[in-house]
């Protein structure tokens, strides 16, 4: 009952800092994400069945106060935490580049839809820009 406890307390926390005190402290508009580590963390700590119900808990809570729709988050960090789970009988605690290659990875696939619609839209104002700048006969 205590480890759920604080299993709990730990999420919400984690949304705090992410939302308030990190949002202000960003450096060139990136903030770090510690609803992922949290859940990598918990997966590879913890196991598969840990990491999957951090994962949900953190991405439905997410989900709940900024997604668009609710359950999108909760999925995708529900498989971070599975599959970060998968790792868990090679996991180490004195060994640390497993741990940060794998949150790396994580933080990545989280947000590859939304990098490629960014890479999308970065692709096509370079398009624009570089037709503005030439020359046009008429």
């Amino acid at each position: 009952m205590r480890r759920f406890l604080f299993s709990v307390l730990l999420i919400i926390g984690s949304f705090v800092l992410q939302t308030t005190l990190f949002q202000a402290l960003s450096f060139g508009g990136i903030v770090p994400n510690l609803m992922i580590v949290l859940t990598a963390s918990y997966g590879f700590m913890r196991g598969k069945k840990a990491g999957l119900l951090t994962g949900f808990f953190s991405g439905l809570l997410c989900d709940i106060f900024f997604g668009s729709v609710i359950g999108l988050n909760a999925l995708i960090y529900m498989y971070i935490g599975y599959l970060n789970g998968q790792f868990h009988h090679i996991f180490y605690p004195d060994d640390i580049k497993l741990p940060l290659i794998s949150i790396f990875v994580s933080d990545l696939s989280a947000y590859m839809p939304n990098g490629h619609t960014i890479g999308m839209t970065m692709r096509q104002t370079m398009r624009e820009m570089t037709h503005i700048g030439t020359p046009t006969l008429a």
